[in-house]
């Protein structure tokens, strides 16, 4: 007997619109929701992306940063059209939100694939589900950061 795979389907589209939802909500909004670090990691990927090195500010070299998604992922959207223009990196950052809600959608697939190892189909379904619509979690992994990166990789 074949099995349905709707529900574990219909799960991943309900976190997938709830994740690109919350990486369109207005900036000033994102601007409250936000941690500070999260328009920092997007300055820092713009401006390596424009040449201008790891810097937050232009001008002066930056550490202490993490720097595995504003060197990679991160930087894409300012690697596609390389510009220094206020629109360009708010933008980009709206773009590196989308980038990490697609991602963050992936990573509940191996948290998934885990919970069916240790547990029942329905118990799984529920822990998915739980993972999928916790608004903690979708606001700290669509945040322009690297967490579901780390946790995509791993």
């Amino acid at each position: 007997m074949k099995r349905s795979l709707l529900p574990e389907l219909l799960i991943l589209l309900g976190a997938a619109v709830l994740r690109v939802g919350f990486a369109l909500l207005p900036l000033d909004l994102l601007a409250m929701l936000l941690e500070d670090d999260a328009w920092m990691v997007a300055a820092i990927a713009r401006h390596w992306a424009i040449g201008n090195g790891i810097t937050a500010d232009g001008l002066n070299p930056t550490n202490g940063f993490h720097p595995l998604y504003p060197l990679t992922l991160g930087a894409l959207p300012y690697l596609a059209v390389p510009t220094a223009a206020l629109e360009h990196l708010q933008a980009g950052f709206r773009a590196n939100l989308l980038i990490c809600a697609a991602l963050s959608t992936l990573t509940l697939l191996p948290f998934y694939a885990l919970l069916r190892h240790v547990a029942p189909r329905p118990l799984a379904l529920a822990g998915l589900a739980l993972l999928a619509f916790n608004p903690l979690l979708i606001q700290v992994s669509v945040n322009a950061m690297e967490p579901h990166l780390r946790s995509c990789s791993s």
